[in-house]
């Protein structure tokens, strides 16, 4: 990263900034205004990437407004890339000739810099996956420790700093299905299998087991990252809820619930050990019918529940359970 400050007197001129990479990257500029002597509010600057061989400046001019508040506004870009770039500093309008201004550019080579991040704000359930290949294009199977990196992600806040907007990139091209996440996040290890029901409770006794739902190819060994969330109907009448399961034809009770509950996680620390009833004993006319029991297998990652359905997708680094970033014109 390099740092160089011009003072220029003329305002409706122009002169340019050098900066070498001698990687051929593109760098981020980062631009400090300091006036001396007039009002800067109106100050634009115009970057453009050109390189020493080209005989006039490119068309592809990205102007930049500083700000409206005067001295110390900032402005950034990306320019082009070349061994020997330069960059079009353009100050326009207002300002007479003699009075003097000064233009601190920064420039960043766009390395590949790997970063850890939180997800912050609203709960993301838009965020595409791409799982990175090896050179003959097939899925890196490496103990299952691909970089799990993601496309235009916004909003990430980098070692409790500001917001920055980071762009990743990563081979492959469409996004891993549910069940390929599922058996990602097993460790190569196969799931198993999860099967669950639900009575409904009043003070004469207890009514009929719901229809079975069964989750396939969970991770093998539920816990507070990995866990079965049910929910269902709520039942007119109840006074609670009480749910079996785990092993198809063999469901014993995991947790009795009141008639405010009508979801359970299973981390599989409960056990009450009684199986479903044979016969409704309660004065209540109604169940849960099928299709009113769901489950979802859940996994936790950086302390935010996400939710295995088709509108959300994971981002994750297998191993460390994080975020793997590459972004332009951060310090790592």
């Amino acid at each position: 990263m390099g740092l160089k400050t011009y003072t220029m007197t003329n305002p409706n001129t122009y002169e340019w900034l050098d900066w070498v990479n001698d990687e051929g990257a593109k760098a981020l500029v980062d631009i400090n205004i300091l006036n001396r002597g007039f009002n800067s509010s109106r100050i634009i600057i115009a970057l453009a990437s050109k390189n020493r061989n080209m005989l006039k400046a490119p068309s592809n001019f990205q102007a930049i407004k500083v700000g409206d508040h005067g001295h110390g506004r900032r402005a950034a870009a990306v320019i082009g890339s070349g061994i020997n770039g330069a960059v079009d500093v353009r100050v326009k309008k207002p300002g007479l000739e003699g009075n003097e201004y000064t233009i601190e550019v920064i420039t960043t080579p766009l390395t590949d810099q790997p970063l850890t991040a939180n997800i912050i704000g609203e709960e993301s359930k838009d965020l595409r996956i791409i799982l990175a290949t090896n050179s003959d294009g097939l899925l890196d199977d490496e103990a299952n420790k691909a970089s799990l990196v993601a496309t235009a992600i916004e909003n990430i806040q980098i070692s409790g700093e500001q917001n920055f907007v980071a762009e990743a990139s990563g081979t492959g091209e469409e996004p891993l299905t549910i069940e390929e996440i599922k058996k990602l996040f097993h460790g190569g290890v196969e799931g198993k299998d999860y099967a669950y029901k639900v009575t409904a409770l009043d003070d004469s006794g207890e009514t009929l087991a719901s229809e079975i739902v069964i989750l396939t190819d969970c991770h093998p060994s539920m816990n507070d990252e990995y866990y079965i969330n049910l929910s269902w109907s709520p039942v007119i009448g109840a006074r609670g809820y009480k749910v079996y399961g785990r092993i198809e034809n063999s469901e014993v009770a995991l947790a009795e619930l009141d008639a405010n509950t009508t979801s359970y996680d299973d981390v599989m620390r409960d056990y009450l050990g009684e199986n479903p009833p044979w016969a409704n004993t309660t004065g209540l006319k109604s169940r849960i019918w099928e299709g009113e029991l769901n489950a979802r297998f859940i996994f936790e990652i950086i302390g935010r529940k996400l939710l295995l359905d088709e509108n959300t997708k994971l981002i994750a680094q297998v191993t460390e359970k994080d975020i793997d970033f590459t972004a332009f014109g951060a310090d790592a």
